[in-house]
């Protein structure tokens, strides 16, 4: 499973756009215990749930804000290093998410992550 918010400053003054991802996903790859380092590829599917600001342009108001939750997909890839003696590793990987909307503006974003993951 995964979970992703980010939030994206609009260029008129007062807006912003926030995604919620949750989504469940398949890795696959070598996690052989002989392996120091593993590549792993993943597929995803899972909901992204967008909010807007009103954008603001001086007093008037370029667009209402909304709300909406669509059906997205994931792809990606990363690496990792296990650690000596233990069931962790440090990762890093990148992923395009894409999600299908129906009213605001298409949601395609590229996360680059990082952090400890605990290997099967």
């Amino acid at each position: 499973a995964a979970f992703n918010k980010f939030s994206l400053d609009a260029a008129y003054s007062g807006g912003s756009l926030d995604i919620i991802s949750i989504r469940g996903d398949f890795l696959a790859g070598n996690f052989r215990k002989n392996t120091k380092i593993v590549l792993y590829g993943h597929a995803g599917v899972g909901v992204f749930i967008k909010n807007s600001d009103d954008i603001m342009n001086g007093n008037n108001i370029e667009q209402y804000g909304r709300s909406e939750t669509d059906f997205g997909l994931a792809i990606g890839g990363g690496s990792a290093l296990k650690l000596k003696g233990s069931k962790l590793a440090l990762y890093m990987e990148m992923q395009y998410d894409h999600s299908f909307n129906r009213n605001l503006a298409p949601a395609s974003f590229i996360p680059i992550k990082f952090g400890i993951m605990l290997l099967p």
